[in-house]
């Protein structure tokens, strides 16, 4: 059963209802740093992207909390509410488009270099080149970097968070940290494209005393696979 936060915070009292949200934009906040600093030190792809996702649900964490608790009406308050609401569930959609095109890139460069560490990649770029494209696009798109899907929810969230600031001034501090976590997230997205498709190949020695890199094992991805990722690109 779905209940509008309307109803229940006049419910239970403005104090409590305030008390929830603050705390809910409290862990949004740490969310948001966890996942990205950690994401910021991982060399496994996956795991990589997997705590940017915890990073994200902090995000809307962060914009769910943003729905004013006072019973008080008026043109601030209902801006206020519709910017963060409509933020929040943008948000949840184009994480998931984003996060899902970057999961799948991920699985075309394993399953073809045969690695999962991005510290012994580098140089796909030339070997695959539109994997290289759709995995920019996705990794921006989660950094939050115009004009690119994630850009726009995560500047609808921090614009709701701005009309908050009129009701609530708790939420300037938050708000401030949540810009610093977008930041970390452009910086660790951007070490994910760097050590993926730019710089020079890495070599690794293997079992058989043979040295190669994953630039070298890779080979070109199926038309099919492309159209997936074509489709989540335009998305």
């Amino acid at each position: 059963m779905r209940l509008s936060l309307g109803v229940v915070f006049p419910s239970v009292g403005i104090e409590f209802g305030t008390i929830f949200l603050h705390a809910l934009a409290i862990v949004g906040v740490l969310s948001a740093f966890f996942g990205a600093l950690i994401s910021l030190v991982s060399n496994d792809i996956k795991r990589l992207i997997a705590y940017s996702s915890i990073a994200h649900m902090g995000y809307i964490m962060f914009g769910l909390s943003l729905f004013p608790a006072e019973a008080a009406t008026g043109i601030v308050v209902f801006l206020a509410t519709a910017t963060s609401v409509t933020a929040t569930v943008l948000h949840i959609i184009s994480h998931a488009i984003s996060k899902g095109l970057l999961f799948l890139v991920a699985g075309g460069i394993m399953h073809q270099t045969g690695e999962r560490d991005i510290q012994k990649m580098g140089g796909l770029a030339g070997k695959m080149p539109f994997t290289a494209v759709s995995s920019t696009i996705a990794a921006l798109s989660i950094a939050g970097a115009p004009p690119f899907a994630c850009f726009i929810s995560e500047l609808l969230i921090f614009l709701g968070a701005s009309q908050i600031m009129y009701i609530d001034q708790f939420y300037i501090i938050p708000t401030v940290l949540m810009l610093v976590a977008t930041i970390i997230s452009l910086a660790y997205m951007l070490r994910f494209i760097k050590n993926i498709f730019f710089g020079q190949p890495k070599t690794d020695t293997t079992e058989l005393g043979a040295e190669s890199s994953a630039a070298e094992k890779s080979k070109g991805i199926s038309n099919w696979i492309k159209l997936s990722f074509a489709l989540l690109v335009l998305l």
